[in-house]
């Protein structure tokens, strides 16, 4: 079973990734309320995959197949999803070239 020291220890490191991508959703023109969906979506995805994370390491320590199984497929699908959907995002909301360039 995961403890909140579990949680707290894994989802800090994307917590702070998740302040970056807040800062670079806002620079790119997005506003709150779509940053704020954004993120719900990711942290979702992140937290899916660390719950895949903790049932596939509990399957292989017990040696549950179907835990390891299920664990595995959970972290695969909840990476690969995230992965997709930060590059729509990215795509989305591009940082132009002539913003990032200091006016003279």
């Amino acid at each position: 079973m995961l403890t909140w020291t579990d949680w707290l220890v894994g989802l800090l490191p994307f917590g702070l990734a998740g302040i970056l991508i807040c800062l670079r959703l806002c620079a790119a023109g997005a506003t709150k309320n779509v940053t704020a969906k954004l993120m719900v979506i990711t942290f979702a995805l992140l937290a899916l995959a660390l719950f895949g994370i903790s049932l596939a390491a509990k399957g292989y320590r017990e040696r549950n197949s179907a835990n390891l199984i299920v664990g595995a497929a959970m972290v695969v699908y909840g990476l690969t999803t995230l992965r997709k959907k930060l590059s729509q995002i990215w795509e989305q909301f591009p940082l132009t070239e002539e913003e990032n360039e200091p006016k003279e």
